[in-house]
Order: structure tokens, then sequence, then C-alpha cells
């Protein structure tokens, strides 16, 4: 599966923690609330960037199992966490594991800026394991195809649209759901409990210039950009929205 730099999930996790939707962390806790011993799978953990969001709204108590592949981030992030036997890591394969993780007895699934990078086949084997075993999940940050420059220049639409198909490409897990991600998703869970949803965007500004100048390289990578393009968009741009919606998932007893 694709892997991320913990350079990079260094630089974008002040922006997922402003954007996450802050309704649903409040309906998280109030559904969290009074309950001991929390099992929480996070999938995809990175450094451990959703455990630091989402452990406040969490009881003191919950159990952390942090599921990565990359042993580079694995190793990253253990140096961020603290000594407690209540927070450990996992190095496995998420697209040939996911039910090693997803298991009895797991009470909460959390997973950031995960989903739209899957398969519709993967997606329904994570929502048929949550209506299986009723766990609850939050799952955070999932691109919507919201994608917008400020200001508006010439040549835009081409490479995003370009930068949209790129992010439908097989990225491990077979072709992926990109912005129809959180759709699926929602619609695989309806009727098995409460889903709740809630827009989480990005909005960058000029005060925001090494991820404003980051998110130009890595779409113009991506949509294989005209160099003029990217020269442009670095010497003119001055904020950048990027749409994402959050989910919380809780079952019914």
């Amino acid at each position: 599966m694709t892997g991320f730099a913990a350079g990079w999930l260094e630089l974008r996790e002040p922006h997922d923690a402003s954007a996450r939707a802050p309704e649903l962390l409040r309906a998280l806790a109030t559904w969290s609330a009074g309950r001991s011993g929390l099992r929480v799978v996070d999938l995809g953990a990175g450094t451990g960037s959703a455990w630091r969001a989402l452990s406040p709204f969490l009881p003191d108590d919950a159990r952390w199992t942090l599921v990565e592949h990359d042993p580079a981030l694995v190793a990253a992030g253990t140096g961020r966490l603290p000594a407690d036997w209540r927070i450990v890591y996992r190095e496995l394969d998420l697209a040939r594991d996911l039910e090693a993780v997803v298991s009895e007895g797991v009470d909460l699934v959390t997973a950031s800026a995960l989903i739209d990078l899957v398969s519709a086949a993967w997606l329904d084997r994570l929502a048929g394991l949550l209506r299986r075993h009723r766990c609850a999940a939050w799952i955070g940050l999932t691109v919507d195809g919201e994608l917008a420059f400020a200001p508006p220049l010439e040549g835009d639409a081409e490479v995003l649209a370009a930068f949209s198909a790129d992010m439908r490409r097989d990225k491990g897990f077979g072709p992926a759901l990109g912005a129809d991600a959180h759709q699926v998703l929602a619609q695989r869970l309806e009727g098995h409990g409460h889903v709740l949803s809630a827009s989480s965007p990005w909005r960058l500004g000029e005060a925001d210039g090494p991820m404003l100048h980051a998110m130009i390289d890595g779409i113009a990578d991506a949509a294989a950009a005209p160099r003029s393009w990217r020269e442009r968009r670095h010497l003119r741009t001055t904020g950048l929205r990027v749409g994402h919606r959050d989910l919380l998932f809780l079952p019914w007893p």
C-alpha cells in the first residue's frame, strides 16, 4: 500500500486537528462517557495523530492499538507516545490483515485520511466488520472532492481534473474510491446504527505557507501539471480550501 513520509504527516497534523468536526467529537465523547476499558483500533495510524486528537474525548483507561504498515512511521510514532501499556503499535498490512484487527471485542475503530485511498471491495469489508461486531467508528478527514484555490488561475480546471483522476488509481487496496468513499461507507452503515456526518475542511491561507506550498507541489506532481502552472501557483496563491467529511457510526445495541 502507498505510504506517507513522517515529515508530511507532521506538517498536516495541526491542520487536521483544527479541521475535525467538533460536533462529531462531542457526540463521540457523549457515547463513550461512562464506558470503562474501551478497546480502540486506529487504522493507518501513521505517527499517532488520531490518538493525540481523539483520546481527550474518550475515557482515560481506553486501550489503543495503532495499526501501521510502514516500519519507519511505527518507529517515529513510538518515539512520540508515552510509555503506557494501553497504547501499542501493530505493524500490519491493512490491505491483507483488516480482519485481524477489526474483530470481536473492539469497541471503536478510528481512521484519518484513509478511506479515500481504498477500493469499494475493501470498504465493504470494513463496513461488514463494523456491522458484525457492532463496533463504533470515527472515520475522519475523507476528501469530498472540493478543492479551490484563491485566486483562481488559468489552467486550474485541467490540473485539478487530472489530480482527481489520480486519486482513483490503485494505492495498494484496489482502484481507490477518492471523493466517493465517504458516501459509500455511510450507505453501507445505514440501518445498522446512527450515522452522523459533518464537514471538516482545511482552510489554508498565506500564514500556512509550508502546508500551502506542499499542497501545490503534491497536486502538481500527481497531475503531471505543466511547470508554468506550478510556478504561477507558488507566486500567486493566497488560499486553498480542501474539502473533507468526518463520519461517526454508533451501532444500535
